[in-house]
């Protein structure tokens, strides 16, 4: 049968935020690492999620600002991303 999942995606396609096409777009890479074919989004819609994961500025973790700060006080300099 058709997923309820899926087919709701593709209802809703228009309303999605940048932050859940995201999140969408990292749905489908673990779909497709899993090779669940069953629940593949249209193409058309597994290319705005990926447009709009391409699009979002990278921003640190709470973590990676504490290494870096942590590194910083025993005197190295990491680069950051």
């Amino acid at each position: 049968g058709k997923s309820i999942f899926r087919e709701k995606c593709i209802q809703m396609k228009e309303e999605f935020a940048v932050e859940a096409l995201y999140q969408l777009h990292q749905w489908c890479l673990w779909r497709r690492e899993l090779k669940s074919g069953d629940t593949y989004l249209p193409s058309s819609l597994e290319e705005q999620c990926r447009d709009a994961f391409a699009s979002t500025v990278p921003t640190p973790s709470a973590l990676q600002n504490d290494v870096v700060a942590e590194l910083r006080s025993i005197g190295l300099d990491p680069e950051e991303e």
